[in-house]
This record gives C-alpha cells, structure tokens and sequence, in this order.
C-alpha cells in the first residue's frame, strides 16, 4: 500500500468511527421506546381515575350526559398506545438491524466514494507529470 491508499484506509476508520457513534443515537431501544410511551400512559391513566372518581360523584343525568363519551375516549387512547408501545418492542429488533444496515452501507458507501475521488485526482495529476525520456 502507498501512502495515499494508508491515508484512505485511517480517513476510512475514522468515517466509521464517527457514523457508528452518530448512528447509536438513531437505534431505537427499550429504553428510548419507554420514554417516548410511559409518561403518556401515566397522563391518560391518571385522567381516567379522575374521570371515573367523579363519575361516581355526579348524578345519573350527568353520567350519561357528560362522562360517557370522555370516559370511553380516554379508554380508546390508552388502548392506542399501549398498542402502539406493544407494537414498537415487537419490531425494535428489526428496527435497529435496519438503521445499522443504512449506516454501514453509508459507511460503505463515502469509502468507495473517497477511494475513487482519490484514483480521480491521481489519475489527473499522473497526466500532467513530465514523463521520462
């Protein structure tokens, strides 16, 4: 190996370095996926006791009138996302093996990129060295 092609290779490393450090903040985990759904959860649940507690507190009329459809609103939201949540950890697998793919075939992608600009200008500057006689 010449030295431009040691250079490609340490330029290369570092592009992979950098990609892999960068790309883990964009993999999903249990973590970043309980974030995103517990503190909605715990909003809805906790609306929904309040519902319920003054369901209990109000007339008949008021009942049916008023606390019905909130009632069962809120219990088709928690549904959703305690479905979506189910959803997302059924997937996270699949998930982070494609978002590493991506990144790898980035990586993969500025190597060959780097390497054939750096045979382009080589290519040019060979053409315009004064050749021995």
């Amino acid at each position: 190996m010449n030295g431009w092609q040691r250079l490609w290779v340490v330029v290369s490393v570092i592009i992979g370095l950098l990609l892999m450090v960068v790309g883990e903040r964009l993999v999903p985990s249990n973590e970043s996926i309980a974030l995103k759904f517990d503190k909605p959860l715990a909003e809805e649940r906790q609306y929904l006791a309040e519902i319920k507690k003054k369901r209990f507190n109000t007339d008949a009329f008021s009942q049916d009138f008023f606390g019905g459809s909130a009632l069962k609103d809120t219990e088709a939201r928690i549904l959703d996302l305690e479905t979506r949540h189910k959803s997302e950890l059924d997937s996270l697998w699949t998930d982070q093996l494609k978002i590493r793919g991506v990144i790898i075939g980035v990586w993969f992608g500025l190597c060959l990129g780097l390497y054939a600009i750096g045979a382009t200008v080589g290519w040019v500057y060979r053409g315009f060295r004064p050749k021995a006689a």
